[in-house]
Order: structure tokens, then sequence, then C-alpha cells
């Protein structure tokens, strides 16, 4: 039975996202949240790819310290509620229960802060994300918007300085580099300034970012039977191109160890698993994940004839050498497939750097 063309524009529209203020608020500013943490698995995958700027950041800043004084102020009423009953109660029976302790407004502050100092490792290292200078917008563009009443000024009153300098940022970047980004916000203003421009894309909320996901068995059969077929000799041979540009980081065991040379080795490009990203009548466009043999050229220092400076703790003499290590490597890769004559339009390696030790490597 032939298989069906799968639905027209399903997926994805673009890998890349941007998530605004009201989206971490909404979970509470908790990124083990598990809707955030379905989004940090994404972009480990390199499913997706995620951005933030530096005004969203001060913008949660801000949201954190607005939300530890409501806090505050909210338990410290409630405080002095229960202390009136309580005194209540002590005039009529007598028993004296322990004071409600109040909290304090600026220590609150300072635990959301240091809390925030682990948000910005975990956006930046763990879901590695592409930050945005939109403090370095210039803002001769944004206040002629704001004189003309463009989104987001274009209601009375507006000033939505901050969503215009985001917005502006996040056009340039897509602008210079030919792709687009989803903007997830539920904020009004903000979704009207979006729907002006060219290459971002509104949506409302990440679980219906996250819907956008293709899971149709139609088309995960049609790209397993092309990735069977001699059309994988296509990707095989443009992997074993791209290692070249790999970034390599040695984690190893050899003292001062540095990869100073690697590239492709003999043996086949093997398929561990894929994700399909989009499909339309046109183009199926595909995550895959890979297992490519490479081999790394070491240098180090012999230490077996060398001594050991306590004092500056350090060796001092032994002998550089050289040593390779032929691994199979785990990398990730972005392809397009024609779907009219089934051929791969593109290949590109998505994994930016290896880590290379002797045994039991990791990567990312």
């Amino acid at each position: 039975m032939a298989l069906e063309s799968p639905k027209t524009g399903s997926g994805l529209q673009t890998r890349h996202v941007f998530l605004d203020t009201d989206v971490y608020r909404r979970y509470g500013h908790n990124l083990h949240d598990k809707v955030l943490q379905r989004l940090l698995q994404l972009t480990k995958d390199h499913i997706c790819t995620l951005h933030i700027t530096d005004i969203t950041m001060a913008e949660i800043e801000r949201q954190l310290r607005e939300l530890a004084a409501d806090v505050a102020q909210a338990v410290n009423k409630g405080n002095r509620l229960l202390r009136n009953w309580r005194s209540a109660r002590l005039q009529r029976f007598g028993n004296r229960p322990d004071a409600p302790v109040d909290v304090d407004a600026s220590v609150l502050a300072n635990e959301a802060l240091s809390g925030f100092g682990s948000f910005g490792f975990i956006i930046h290292h763990e879901f590695n994300a592409i930050t945005h200078s939109a403090f370095g917008v210039p803002p001769k563009a944004i206040f002629d918007s704001y004189f003309q009443r463009k989104p987001p000024f274009d209601k009375p009153d507006s000033k939505e300085f901050p969503d215009a300098f985001v917005i502006a940022a996040l056009d340039s970047w897509c602008l210079q580099r030919r792709e687009k980004i989803y903007v997830i916000t539920k904020d009004k203003a903000m979704l009207r300034a979006v729907s002006q421009t060219k290459v971002l894309l509104p949506i409302a909320t990440l679980e219906d970012f996250l819907a956008l996901l293709v899971d149709d068995p139609q088309v995960i059969e049609k790209v397993v039977r092309i990735f069977s077929s001699s059309t994988w000799d296509t990707v095989e041979e443009k992997v074993r191109d791209e290692v070249a540009h790999l970034g390599t980081v040695y984690t190893g065991d050899l003292h001062d160890g540095e990869v100073v040379d690697h590239r492709p080795s003999d043996g086949p490009v093997e398929l561990i698993d894929f994700d399909v990203i989009s499909a339309s009548d046109n183009q199926i466009e595909v995550v895959a994940k890979l297992k490519a043999p490479i081999e790394f050229d070491v240098q180090y220092l012999d230490t077996s004839s060398a001594w050991w400076d306590s004092e500056d703790k350090e060796y001092i003499g032994g002998d550089t050498e050289t040593e390779t290590l032929e691994l199979g490597t785990t990398l990730s890769v972005f392809l397009v497939i024609d779907q009219q004559d089934e051929s791969i339009e593109d290949v590109k390696l998505l994994t930016r750097d290896v880590n290379v030790e002797e045994s039991d490597e990791t990567y990312k």
C-alpha cells in the first residue's frame, strides 16, 4: 500500500524558541517543572534551541524581587491578624501560644535572588540558551515605533519598551541568519508586535509549542525507509565532511592532554535514533542521532621519566607524546529530505563540541 503524503505544514516551522517572562512566571521560575524539563530534553537532543535576552533576565530578576515583597507583605499581614485573634483567645482562655514570626522582605528577596543565580546557570549551561543583547539594540527604531504608535505601542499609554527591545534583538538575529524564532507569550501587546515581523512566530503557550512535534506513523515509516536505502550514503558522506568543524575537549586521564587533530576514520556512520521536526508536501525535516567513527590525536606529557615538584605542584621533565584514539562518537545532525524524489537536500551538524577520553565517552 502506498504511503499518503503527510499533512501540509505539520510540525515545527523552526527549531528556535524564545520564552517571554510570563512563561517563566507561570511555572514559578522553577526550571525543574515537568514542562520545562521536557523542553530541556529537547534542547539536549538538539530538537530545538532556546533563546533568551539580557532584558528578559533583568525582568525575571525584577519579578522575583516583587514576588518576594508581595509574599512578605501577605505573610506579615496574616501574622497581624493571627496575633489579634490569639490576643482575644488569651483574654478569654488564658493560654499563650508562640507568636508568629514575621518575614523580612529584604532577606526573602536575597533568598530569591540567590536562587536566581542558579536559574541563570541552568538557562545558559544546561539549556545551552543563545543569549541576545537587547540592551545593545540601537534605540532610534524603537522610538520611531513609539511615536508612530506601532505595536507594541499601539494602545493608549503603551510603554512596552522592554518588549520592543527584545523583539528588535530577536528580529535582527533572524534576519541576519535567515532563521525564524517561535515567541511564546500571552502578553497581548507583544503578540501584536511579533505578528508584525516576518521572522517571529507567535504562540501562546509552551504546551502548544511542544504539541507541534510530529508524531505521524506514516511520516516516520517513510523516513525509516529512506534511511534504509542507498540515500543514507549521502548522509554518511556529508557527516564525514562536517567532522572537521567539530570542537574538541579532552577529559581523559592523559596528563595535560589536548586534542591537536581529528578526522573521520574507517567504518560506517550508524543511525541511532531520529525525530521528525516537520513535514510538508515538499520536505521532511529530521534531527537524527548518529554514531560516527572518528580518530583523535591527543598530545600529552609522558610523566614516566619526570619528577614531581611538590612546591609548584607540577611535573618537571618528561616527554611530549601523541596518542591516537579511535572512538565511536555520538553526533546530532539536522537533515532535510525532499518529499518528491526522497533525496537528502541538506545535512547540518548540530553537535558543536565532543568530549574525548579513553573510555566511557560522553558527548554534548
